[in-house]
């Protein structure tokens, strides 16, 4: 039976507030820890991979908590009180950074990041593992995965289009204003998104779904999905997406601003490439539907992942071929999260391991951890090449920098074609 649509689009919707903070922080962070705070892009890349690492490290431990929780915290709302004011503190914090504290200062920033993520943990692992709650339907999991990645969309277009906006001036001391600012409205909307999300979910009980009645230990929970391939196979799916998609809208910001002399052309190759992602969600969803088989959209989707960077590792010279590979990017990627998701909803289903809560925020911890990797990557081959903030960069440097940095998704594609080829051998056994 399928269950009503507004309860489903409710909390989907969560995911709008959830990317719109996300967005900020993983595309422009890195940006404004160089260009706005003066921080060196090598020590900048190492805070944000040791947030990622801090938050990789609490996604599961929350998890495990909320677990043996369960019976005191049923439902989603306590998560909500607590998490969601300390994570517009922390959010606040990081992007004031430049009025707090004096510009090149890396303590405060890492401070503010690690109150943000040990925050944005403790609403982010509930709300993921609800979608093994809200319906046992597979098609409704399917149309939520679909949704939240449509949220996440229009959360990532919010932030991308607002920051285009608002960013004009070439002045450090505008530009921190504007990220401010930003800031401001974002955690406006993650508040209100955040909101109608816990109402549409207050009823809903984490209990397990499995015959188990007793939380598993931690490491008992990782060995089992170590031992299960098809989960281990999503586990790694998520790992490459996290190391191969934020590279793509980061570059595009470095790359559009000492390419081509401006602050406004990156973040409008973004916002093409967000609006793409979220448009792309009603073609995976069909594609899906009528071959049946969710494997086989997501091969589609990692081929048309592996053109786009392809073409932006050797074509995007041009603002129009910045954009054009913005948007190949994000039509791919709107298929690759979504069904990724649905797919770890479904395994755990079939495996039965309960403790659904723990596993989520073990996978939650790989995609964030592998996000801090990514941005680690990105410092690394910044400091390779002689990059320095605000100085005149030479063609050879920065279209280095693009190849360079585009070679790691080209990479990623393969690797996860290879690991979808063995979950269907897998599958078919």
């Amino acid at each position: 039976m399928r269950t009503n649509l507004t309860p489903l689009a409710l909390y989907a919707n969560g995911n709008l507030g959830k990317s719109c903070l996300s967005t900020l922080v993983e595309v422009y962070a890195l940006f404004f820890l160089t260009d706005v705070l003066g921080i060196a892009p090598g020590i900048a890349g190492s805070l944000l991979l040791i947030s990622f690492v801090w938050d990789a490290m609490s996604d599961p431990l929350w998890g495990y908590v909320s677990d043996r929780l369960k019976r005191r915290w049923s439902t989603f709302t306590p998560h909500f009180l607590i998490g969601v004011p300390l994570t517009v503190v922390g959010f606040l914090l990081l992007f004031a950074g430049s009025n707090a504290c004096d510009p090149g200062g890396p303590l405060p920033a890492l401070l503010a990041l690690l109150l943000f993520r040990s925050a944005y943990t403790i609403v982010d692992v509930p709300h993921n593992s609800l979608l093994v709650f809200i319906s046992e339907d597979s098609e409704d999991r399917n149309l939520v995965a679909g949704l939240r990645i449509l949220f996440s969309s229009l959360g990532r277009l919010a932030a991308t289009a607002l920051t285009a906006f608002m960013i004009q001036s070439n002045g450090t001391s505008a530009v921190s204003e504007s990220f401010f600012d930003i800031a401001v409205v974002l955690s406006g909307i993650y508040i209100l998104s955040l909101s109608l999300c816990a109402y549409s979910v207050r009823c809903i009980k984490l209990t397990s779904k499995s015959n188990q009645r007793h939380a598993m230990k931690l490491t008992k929970i990782a060995s089992s999905i170590v031992a299960n391939r098809n989960i281990l196979i999503v586990f790694f799916l998520t790992a490459m997406n996290s190391v191969m998609t934020p590279v793509i809208a980061a570059t595009i910001i470095y790359y559009s601003k000492y390419a081509f002399g401006g602050d406004s052309v990156g973040p409008g190759a973004v916002t093409l490439l967000t609006v793409a992602q979220g448009v792309s969600v009603l073609f995976w969803a069909w594609l899906t539907k009528r071959i049946h088989v969710k494997t086989r959209a997501l091969v589609a989707s990692y081929v048309a992942f592996a053109f786009a960077v392809t073409f932006g590792a050797f074509f995007a010279s041009s603002t129009l071929t910045i954009c054009i590979t913005g948007v190949l990017a994000g039509f791919s990627m709107g298929g690759m999260f979504m069904l990724n998701w649905s797919m770890l909803a479904d395994g755990l289903d079939q495996s039965e391991m309960g403790n659904e809560l723990t596993v989520f925020g073990l996978y939650t911890s790989t995609n964030k951890i592998f996000h801090g990797v990514a941005q680690a990557y990105l410092g690394f081959v910044l400091v390779l090449f002689g990059f320095e903030a605000g100085s005149e960069q030479g063609s050879l440097n920065i279209d280095g920098i693009r190849t360079t940095v585009f070679a790691l998704p080209i990479v990623g594609a393969i690797l996860c074609l290879i690991g979808l080829n063995r979950y269907q051998a897998s599958r078919a056994q």
